[in-house]
């Protein structure tokens, strides 16, 4: 079947659209078109991460994991084979008086445009997102290349000079960067937070030759960095809509990264979202949701589903032949033929809510290109999308837990599709509903949340992947067991593999009670050692750092009640071990 798509310009609310579907890729003339005052033009430039086993398709304009024609995640790298066609980040709320706030990529070049937006005023302007209109990429041998040169020029007593700082490091949008006007960019930084580094000084001033490098920007990481890192800003507000709908003034700060392995990480990319709201009025019942339209080879026969436990979406086939019988597609698209990889999507780390606790997973839908009844086909208004950003199929009905989960009122009312296991005997699945196949989307959502002027909160996905998985109704081991070490190595900020060193006393380490109230102890076999302890509440900010011996007894009674990100290092800054720590009253 020839996979088709609603081609929105549906990029902040409710839009009217035609009734035509163009095929991917293509542009509808017949749509109705979005009124714009002179602002900014589209984003064009391209990059693909591309470290490991995989290329992944990276746009300027907010959309990613295609090339506006075609898919764009290749994997295995260098086969021709794309795991996903498209995929976006979505945000949308209602405003004080009722009125949809809503900013979609979907499989549109003008949904966002590039650059920061003021953090006083939330605007731009075509100079600044012609500026931004570029991706900047750092690799982590340049970093390692220049820590080591660093530490040898602080060894004898030297400095280095600009000249021996990589251009890479030299070209990139961290904030104070003394050399960044006189790279070929060749503009300057805005006076605000950009791409994050390592502040060896902590001045606040991103410079080289103070010893500072780029860096991971997740929650309490403060030092690690990966074997590529790709970094981009992108805005709402670049083209102003309608009077009929507006979009929140959200400004989104992407760091694409990942790592090359001899393990399952080669398989991987991994992405930290970094939002900062510029409205000046506050936004509530706000949700943010990843968007994908994960074909597997060929589109056309893949089924969805979810672990609610994990906060991951993943895609599996609905036989063990990828497309037609012969292996071939409808669409012409290469496909896996009999050797079908899974697809994962994980919240890694999710945003703060106003609790101050992380939030999880809220929903997680799909919807039908083309196919099935009305209400499970693409959306055509910004209110059918924000339904689905809330779990509810498009036309606001409520998702049933059985059969395909529209319109079954005798079925328990649910949040998520198809939360069971492929394999799992009379569970919900696609593979155990035997779900026609088809070409599938899915919405999965964080929410709700209240945004207020000058906000900031983060996202952090991965995406495990795992080859030639056993088809039909697949079992989840492989897919699980690769997800659980993304997590894990996520939680312990990616340290051991961004420096190659292992620490031989991390197994001999142990921190209780947990969750703790009055006190935590730590205790390491070697007790004449020192070691350094912080807690990062999960809004990044270091509540408790100090020195301490270990078998060790702090008090945590005067920290507030919530999860908290531990770190412990040896007095030289080597992390012996993290994890996290719930803290209770």
């Amino acid at each position: 079947m020839k996979k088709v798509v609603f081609q929105l310009i549906l990029l902040f609310s409710i839009i009217q659209v035609s009734s035509a579907h163009p095929p991917k890729g293509e542009h509808s003339p017949g749509q109705s078109q979005v009124i714009f005052r002179a602002d900014c033009q589209p984003g064009t430039s391209k990059m693909d991460l591309d470290i490991n086993n995989v290329r992944a398709r990276l746009l300027s304009s907010g959309d990613m994991w295609w090339n506006l024609d075609n898919p764009g995640y290749e994997i295995p790298k260098n086969s021709g084979i794309s795991s996903i066609y498209a995929g976006a980040i979505w945000v949308g709320g209602m405003d004080g008086a009722g009125n949809l706030k809503l900013a979609t990529a979907y499989f549109s070049p003008t949904a966002f445009y590039p650059g920061p937006l003021s953090p006083t005023t939330g605007t731009t302007n075509p100079m600044t997102c012609q500026n931004w209109d570029r991706h900047f990429v750092v690799f982590g041998a340049e970093i390692r290349q220049f820590r080591e040169a660093y530490s040898l020029a602080e060894q004898n007593g030297t400095t280095l000079s600009p000249d021996q700082i990589p251009d890479n490091l030299k070209s990139y949008p961290a904030r104070g960067n003394p050399y960044f006007s006189s790279m070929p960019q060749g503009f300057m930084l805005p006076d605000q937070d950009l791409a994050p580094f390592f502040d060896n000084k902590e001045d606040g001033i991103y410079d080289p030759l103070d010893g500072d490098y780029p860096i991971l920007d997740t929650r309490g990481c403060n030092t690690s960095f990966a074997d590529q890192m790709i970094y981009q800003i992108f805005n709402d507000n670049g083209g102003t809509p309608t009077t009929t709908s507006s979009a929140p003034n959200m400004e989104f700060q992407l760091q694409s990264y990942a790592f090359a392995t001899n393990d399952e990480l080669n398989d991987m990319t991994f992405y930290n979202y970094k939002m900062n709201y510029r409205s000046q009025d506050s936004i509530f019942d706000t949700y943010f949701s990843i968007w994908l339209d994960g074909d597997l080879g060929c589109g056309d026969d893949d089924y969805v589903g979810c672990d609610t436990t994990r906060n991951l979406a993943y895609y599996y086939n609905s036989d063990n032949i990828d497309g037609e019988s012969d292996g071939s597609c409808s669409s012409g698209h290469p496909t896996y033929g009999d050797k079908i990889p899974m697809l994962g999507i994980d919240f890694l780390s999710l945003p703060i809510g106003q609790s101050g606790d992380e939030l999880k997973m809220s929903s997680f839908i799909y919807y039908n290109n083309g196919t099935g009844p009305s209400g499970t086909r693409d959306p055509q208004t910004g209110i059918e999308v924000y339904h689905l950003m809330k779990g509810l199929w498009k036309d606001g009905s409520p998702l049933y837990g059985c059969d395909d989960g529209y319109m079954h009122p005798l079925c328990p009312v649910t949040k998520f599709a198809f939360p069971d296991a492929p394999d799992a005997p009379n569970g919900w699945s696609m593979a155990q509903a035997e779900i026609t196949p088809g070409d599938r989307r899915t919405v999965q959502s964080i929410g709700p949340m209240t945004f207020s002027t000058g906000q900031t909160n983060r996202l952090s996905i991965g995406l495990p992947w795992v080859p030639d998985v056993q088809h039909p109704a697949p079992s989840l081991a492989k897919l699980l067991a690769a997800d659980d070490k993304a997590q894990t190595l996520f939680d312990d900020c990616f340290e051991d593999i961004a420096t190659n060193v292992q620490s031989p006393i991390a197994p001999e380490l142990t921190l209780f009670p947990n969750p703790a109230s009055d006190y935590i102890r730590i205790k390491i076999a070697d007790n004449t050692s020192k070691i350094h302890l912080e807690l990062i509440n999960m809004a990044g900010q270091v509540l408790l750092s100090q020195n301490i011996n270990t078998q060790y007894k702090t008090g945590v009674s005067h920290l507030p009640q919530g999860l908290y990100a531990y770190r412990i290092r040896d007095l030289k800054g080597k992390l012996i071990k993290s994890g996290k720590l719930t803290i209770v009253r």
